[in-house]
């Protein structure tokens, strides 16, 4: 389920594109907190939060740090300072695999001392983390926690605990589509801040450090799947529901299931339900399969019933090198409410095989771009995405007879029963003649 293999095949400008295009947008420009709009109100930037929940090894963290540096410089902030803020407010990851968290704390962190040579003495952390499971945790030590609090408290606490261990049991089955319930997380803190041992220590005891850095990981990570975010940006892991492990079929049948088709379908659901903010912004790169296939149609429905398309990138195959390339492959910008805009869709589909070369030259071409509006895909049975088409096409869907209603459709000439009318043609026996 890991994305840290799908990001080695992931082309520069793919991914790119999501933080490029939302910064550059005219009608998105005060979510970026520029000075026009702000009016020199900088510590704006500061609120505006972005999460990849399957980060691989950070290639869109990377790539949205340069893009945040633009707009911290636009606004005032010396190099140095921003790196820190960005760090600090502005970017957040996580992944199920320990190694791809690795490679994306070091990518970040390298981004950020490009541009503060100071930014690794310690003093400062970035929010990329690895989702733990709660498995193994000692949970009869919990008892020891807590000094300080009285007998109520304690007994909450611990009740809340209980509760969110039980969440994160099998969670690297599931990853960042975990769904986490609401709790106190100061108190949670403060909780596991200290323990008490009385003077004496006790078998069961023994380990107890290490059970508090694990709860202390534990309730980080949680924080940060239940908070919502500005931007939810991501290439998830997209496969099928048969090829779900039975933990993960049982879990997202339960939890998704108008999305359980696809994995990253699910992914997208969580994005748009729990992880953004209302009115802010999603943006996936997947394959295309949801945007036809009849499977994934009540997803369909629910992005266009719940949100605004706000552009589409249609990059077709070829993208990705390797096996994987044969995938048709998609990156779409979604805004978290229904918006009545003409969304814009950048058609690459024919540049394949020995034209694959040309896509970012023709992602520049202004005769690969379309201008639409969802609600035109009502009219089509199935509400495909089916950016292409013509307003008169939409128009002949939404007022003209279908052909059934006018006759039945029939494959042509055919026998139909080929055992009884089976058509035998003879041929002249091919002996030489003399």
């Amino acid at each position: 389920m890991s994305t840290a293999t799908a990001r080695a095949y992931q082309p520069r400008f793919a991914g790119r594109f999501v933080p490029f295009e939302m910064q550059k947008s005219p009608q998105n420009k005060a979510f970026y907190g520029q000075r026009s709009t702000y009016s020199g109100k900088a510590h704006c930037i500061k609120d505006r939060v972005l999460l990849d929940p399957c980060m691989g090894s950070g290639h869109i963290l990377v790539y949205a740090f340069d893009v945040l540096m633009q707009i911290y410089e636009a606004a005032g902030y010396a190099q140095r300072d921003a790196a820190r803020s960005i760090l600090e407010h502005n970017l957040y990851g996580l992944d199920i695999d320990d190694r791809a968290f690795q490679l994306a704390y070091f990518a970040v962190m390298m981004k950020a001392r490009q541009y503060n040579r100071r930014i690794l003495n310690g003093e400062i952390d970035c929010h990329v983390y690895a989702i733990q499971e709660s498995n193994n945790l000692n949970r009869e030590q919990l008892k020891y926690f807590g000094s300080g609090f009285s007998d109520s408290e304690r007994y909450s606490i611990i009740i809340q605990i209980n509760e969110l261990l039980d969440n994160f049991v099998d969670s690297k089955e599931y990853g960042s589509i975990l769904k986490v319930g609401s709790y106190n997380w100061s108190a949670l803190k403060c909780f596991i801040a200290s323990y008490e041992l009385n003077g004496q220590i006790a078998m069961d005891a023994v380990g107890i450090e290490s059970t508090q850095n694990e709860l202390k990981q534990l309730i980080t990570i949680a924080e940060v799947m239940q908070q919502k975010y500005d931007i939810v940006i991501t290439n998830p892991p997209y496969f099928g529901f048969s090829r779900f492990s039975a933990k993960l079929a049982n879990y997202v049948e339960k939890n998704y299931p108008d999305s359980k088709v696809d994995l990253s379908v699910a992914m997208l659901e969580q994005a748009v339900t729990t992880l953004c903010k209302k009115v802010r912004f999603v943006s996936f790169i997947t394959t295309n399969s949801w945007m036809f296939l009849s499977s994934f149609e009540k997803a369909r429905s629910y992005i266009l019933d719940n949100c605004g398309i706000d552009s589409v990138v249609d990059f077709g195959t070829e993208l990705f090198e390797g096996k994987v390339g044969h995938n048709p492959i998609v990156a779409f910008v979604l805004r978290n409410v229904k918006v009545f805009k003409k969304a814009t869709a950048i058609r690459l589909v024919d540049y394949c095989y020995a034209r694959r070369n040309e896509k970012e030259q023709e992602f520049y071409n202004k005769n690969n771009y379309y201008y639409t509006t969802q609600n035109l895909y009502y009219s089509i049975p199935g509400v495909p995405i089916a950016y292409w088409l013509t307003e008169r096409v939409f128009w002949a869907f939404a007022n003209c007879k279908n052909i059934k209603e006018i006759a039945k459709a029939r494959s042509g000439v055919s026998s139909q029963v080929k055992c009884t009318l089976f058509r035998q043609q003879m041929h002249t026996f091919s002996a030489p003649v003399f």
